[in-house]
């Protein structure tokens, strides 16, 4: 099993409200900015390099000309900060940035109006502290969130519920692309329980390798970015695009595990091939997309064959085609009959720990709401982190073999003879056995366990 690691950052505060001799851009314009932005002259204006912190007080910054992160310094971003970017300019992040909004005050980026599309956020990774955007809405940009790694590192992002929204390109692009011979980046990091909605692309992944006159391809790019817990709706083009270049001849291993697709054109596109890429698309929601796999043979993905331990029709990577069965459309939680409940990977780095808003057992939910990270939804549970790093931890799994599909009462005791039984928890079980995770036996004495079937 694994648990949070949370690190909390301190930065000296640094805002700066720049005069008009330091804006780029004519007085003209941004005045037009200005009226197009609703905000008045307590607007904290920005351009070029900035770094150091960005409070709530000097909300909202507005961008008035290309922002630029120095290498070797951090951009931190507060809770409740809004950012507005001026059309077609873009941020350049050659140090780190730090978005970490809360539930309760979320970080907003976007333009200055649905129509002005800001260009992109490029985070180019060299081996400064990893960027991270924690409760982030980020919306009129043409590709929003770039992520690009080429030399010899492993650039491990860390992407939580975030909602990306009115995007005209891809709403995150990752890329490892060696620009040199003897180069090996690696794209791996976190990108869970986020919103993908209204736009072009949803995630594109890219990686390549460099030929040189010696050896065909000297240098190779890696992605192993975990894409988990997602909601992929209404995008033009694909929610996921697997995208290899030149031959690559380094294993990669993405994963796209308990997502939910609804009204993509395609859900899944796969360009490309190679024998070292093995992606894993497994425990997904599909659902009313007019294609759902691009660029993969008959009979693996999309092929009905076998039923999921819900006993819901799946492909051989337990995907599902079925409604998801919202309770709402404002924030997407499931029904209590919705399918996608219980029916996302069952490994032990997925299982829900939140309840609320999980639902069912500890078994992934598929979508918003699975996963250790979706109390980041509705709670405060997470407030603060700035490293998603999975640590182990001990704990003992009990595994039930339920006579009948009902209600189970889970007990324990420390002495099988005399008791006294403690109720442990409620489940809603299948007739298949299942694994329930019991994190404080290890440091307490020896527990036995028993199932009660309740009327």
């Amino acid at each position: 099993m694994h648990s949070v690691n949370i690190k909390h950052c301190k930065h000296t505060m640094k805002t700066k409200i720049r005069t008009t001799n330091e804006i780029v851009s004519p007085i003209v314009a941004l005045a037009f900015l200005l009226a197009l932005t609703g905000q008045s002259s307590a607007s904290t204006f920005v351009s070029g390099n900035v770094s150091g912190t960005w409070a709530k007080t000097g909300s909202p910054y507005v961008a008035t000309g290309n922002l630029a992160v120095p290498s070797g310094q951090m951009l931190t971003i507060q809770p409740g900060v809004t950012l507005i970017i001026g059309q077609g300019l873009n941020m350049d992040v050659e140090g780190t940035i730090s978005a970490v909004g809360t539930a309760a005050e979320r970080i907003v980026i976007r333009g200055a109006s649905s129509s002005l599309y800001w260009d992109k956020i490029l985070v180019n990774y060299n081996g400064d502290a990893q960027s991270t955007f924690v409760n982030c809405n980020i919306s009129d940009a043409t590709n929003a969130l770039q992520l690009n790694v080429s030399g010899s590192a492993t650039m491990s992002p860390q992407i939580a519920s975030c909602i990306f929204s009115n995007c005209l390109g891809s709403c995150v692009y990752g890329a490892a692309n060696p620009v040199a011979q003897d180069s090996w980046p690696n794209l791996a990091g976190f990108l869970v329980n986020s919103k993908f909605l209204d736009s072009g692309r949803g995630i594109h992944l890219y990686n390549t390798g460099w030929p040189n006159s010696i050896t065909m391809y000297a240098s190779q790019g890696t992605i192993n970015m975990t894409v988990a817990n997602n909601l992929f709706q209404g995008l033009a083009w694909p929610g996921m695009w697997f995208d290899i270049g030149q031959p690559v001849q380094s294993t990669s291993n993405p994963k796209a595990d308990n997502n939910i697709f609804l009204q993509c054109s395609t859900a899944v596109l796969k360009t490309g091939s190679s024998s070292y890429y093995n992606e894993e698309i497994a425990y997904n929601c599909l659902y009313n997309c007019p294609t759902n796999f691009v660029g993969y043979p008959p009979g693996i993905y999309g092929t009905i064959c076998c039923q999921n331990a819900r006993g819901t029709n799946c492909d051989l990577a337990y995907n599902i085609f079925q409604d998801p069965l919202f309770a709402e459309t404002t924030n997407y939680t499931l029904a209590a009959n919705s399918p996608c409940i219980d029916a996302g990977n069952p490994a032990s780095a997925y299982l829900d720990t939140c309840f609320p808003p999980s639902q069912g057992t500890t078994v992934n939910d598929i979508g918003l709401y699975g996963g250790p990270y979706a109390g980041d939804w509705l709670t405060n549970a997470y407030n603060g982190v700035t490293n998603f790093a999975l640590t182990a931890q001990r704990y003992i799994g009990v595994t039930i073999n339920p006579s009948a599909a009902g209600h189970y009462r889970l007990d324990y005791t420390s002495d099988l003879v005399n008791g006294p039984w403690t109720q442990a928890t409620n489940l809603t079980l299948l007739s298949t056995p299942f694994t329930w995770i019991d994190y404080q036996s290890p440091e307490i004495a020896q527990r036995f366990y028993r199932a009660v079937l309740l009327p």
